[in-house]
C-alpha cells in the first residue's frame, strides 16, 4: 500500500508497476524462518533436486518467478528486499497447541 501511495505522491507516470519486494525467497528460506521462530515438532522434507521432484511428484510444471521491480525503483519508491521483509511478520507468528 505504501508503495502505491508513494507512486501517487511522486506523480509517477501511469502504468503497470510490479509492486513486490525485490529479490527472491525460496521455500527453504521460508521454512527456515518458521523453524527458527516457531520451532515446530515436525520436520520438513525437501526433494533432493528439481529432477527428483518432477520424476516423483509433479503433475504439472512448477514456476519460479522473480518479478522485475526496476520500474518501481526507478520511480523512486523505496522498498526493502524480500529477505528483510520476511523477518518482521515471522516474529509475530504464534505457535499453536
Amino acid at each position: 500500500m505504501a508503495a502505491c501511495l508513494d507512486l501517487w505522491a511522486q506523480r509517477a507516470p501511469f502504468g503497470i508497476y510490479n509492486v513486490t519486494n525485490p529479490g527472491l525467497v525460496t521455500t527453504r528460506q521460508v521454512v527456515a524462518a518458521i523453524e527458527k521462530i516457531l520451532r515446530p515438532a515436525r520436520r520438513f522434507a525437501f526433494w533432493e533436486n528439481d529432477e527428483e521432484f518432477y520424476r516423483v511428484a509433479a503433475r504439472a510444471p512448477r514456476s519460479n518467478c522473480v518479478m522485475d521491480v526496476s520500474k518501481l525503483l526507478a520511480a523512486g519508491v523505496k522498498i526493502r528486499p524480500v529477505e528483510e521483509a520476511l523477518e518482521p511478520p515471522s516474529k509475530h507468528w504464534i505457535k499453536e497447541g
